[in-house]
């Protein structure tokens, strides 16, 4: 199944963040992928210890009396580093932190769609010390009309 312009506002995103030059080299991830978690952890291998993943958070409903449903929907850029690996060697010694500020410079007012842009809300910020793993977690809105094929 398909899910119109949430698809559509992911690959946006992704195609995007792939095209800046500072975070060049760094895995960028769709979260519609099958098997997230595994492309995630592969992705911090090659990635030199720093994957950027986009996916979509909550959804409101917006103009309820339009026909079309529409939500302001949470674009969630989550940017996962192993410091360790990340500022070593073979890491792209770009710090989760400063590679979330890049991506919010990048997206706020993004046009994804045509009269449609991402707005920037928050970073928030997570730490995983089993893991050794540090999150940035940048938060955006933009209004986004469903479309799927319900198949009724």
């Amino acid at each position: 199944m398909t899910v119109g312009n949430l698809e559509d506002l992911r690959a946006s995103v992704v195609r995007r963040l792939e095209s800046l030059p500072a975070l060049a080299g760094v895995p960028v991830i769709a979260e519609d992928r099958m098997n997230v978690v595994t492309e995630i952890q592969k992705a911090l291998g090659q990635g030199g210890g720093l994957v950027v993943t986009v996916g979509t958070g909550g959804a409101k409903g917006a103009a309820p009396n339009d026909p079309l449903p529409q939500a302001d929907v949470e674009v969630v850029v989550e940017v996962a580093e192993v410091p360790a690996v990340n500022r070593g060697a073979a890491g792209s010694k770009i710090p989760a932190d400063t590679a979330a500020v890049i991506a919010v410079c990048a997206l706020h007012h993004f046009p994804w769609e045509s009269g449609k842009a991402l707005t920037f809300s928050e970073i928030l910020y997570d730490r995983n010390d089993k893991k050794q793993l540090v999150i940035y977690t940048a938060i955006f809105t933009t209004r986004v009309a469903f479309t799927a094929a319900p198949g009724v």
